[in-house]
């Protein structure tokens, strides 16, 4: 097991799993690197579903997981918004996002007395939730996004992701997100700092499927960053980008772990 890592930071769609199905042997692998006392936590930029549907999905697929080991920009958006912008808010999401940010940090979702929209990865979209959102938008109202992927991963090929979204509602209202919250924002970055912050920053990778998200984030973070082609990006894509370069690249994390 790596022992070259005490911290992995670990995308999950594309990365862990994909569709729901295990890469190789990867839950035998990261149960072994917690049971040597390694610290792992799960990072994806999925707002579709809570923190808690991601618990169930991660301890059904028999990884040992706890709560605290998994982190949304779900978060890092609920910290921000209620101390810098208030607590009522138009929310383009799921009623899995909107239930939790309702539970964890009183967000109410409110289109008549909205102190900002925020967009998130819905795949319950409606037009009526699109239009609803340009018209606060057009009025002045603020507007920020949960991340800005452009695309999910799927064994059928990308979908719509919330990136895809925001460019609509940039599109049409010609104004821009004003921030956002999950990889790779500095936001995103700083929440992380806190989580590791009595941990050696040179005994820590982040690996994920993605150049501009994933390994973006772990460069900003200044910790090694390793990138999969088992998800999002293809060996012929990460020769032609000239970005956001990884410090490792592999077939798979389980690949890459076996390999140390």
């Amino acid at each position: 097991m790596p022992l070259n890592y005490d911290v992995l930071i670990l995308d999950l769609d594309g990365t862990v799993y994909l569709d729901g199905k295990p890469i190789r042997n990867i839950v035998n692998q990261l149960n072994s690197f917690v049971e040597d006392k390694g610290e792992v936590f799960y990072l994806s930029n999925n707002t579709s579903v809570s923190r808690y549907d991601y618990l169930h999905k991660l301890n059904k697929l028999g990884l040992k997981t706890t709560i605290d080991q998994i982190i949304s920009p779900s978060i890092v958006a609920g910290e921000h918004l209620t101390k810098n912008v208030g607590s009522k808010g138009y929310i383009v999401g799921t009623e899995a996002l909107i239930e939790e940010l309702s539970n964890a940090y009183g967000i109410v979702h409110n289109y008549d007395e909205s102190n900002f929209v925020l967009i998130g990865f819905d795949k319950e979209v409606t037009y009526e939730k699109l239009q609803r959102a340009c018209e606060l938008i057009n009025g002045g109202v603020p507007y920020y996004v949960t991340h800005v992927d452009l695309a999910c991963p799927s064994e059928l090929g990308p979908i719509p992701d919330c990136g895809s979204i925001a460019t609509l509602i940039k599109a049409v209202t010609q104004k821009d997100f004003k921030d956002h919250f999950g990889k790779p924002s500095l936001l995103m970055a700083n929440y992380l700092h806190k989580v590791i912050h009595n941990i050696d920053q040179k005994r820590c990778l982040f690996a994920g499927d993605r150049l501009y998200t994933d390994i973006a984030l772990g460069n900003l973070m200044k910790i090694d960053t390793l990138l999969v082609f088992s998800g999002a990006t293809t060996k012929e894509n990460y020769q032609s980008s000239p970005n956001n370069k990884p410090a490792f690249v592999a077939d798979t994390l389980s690949e890459f772990l076996d390999s140390l």
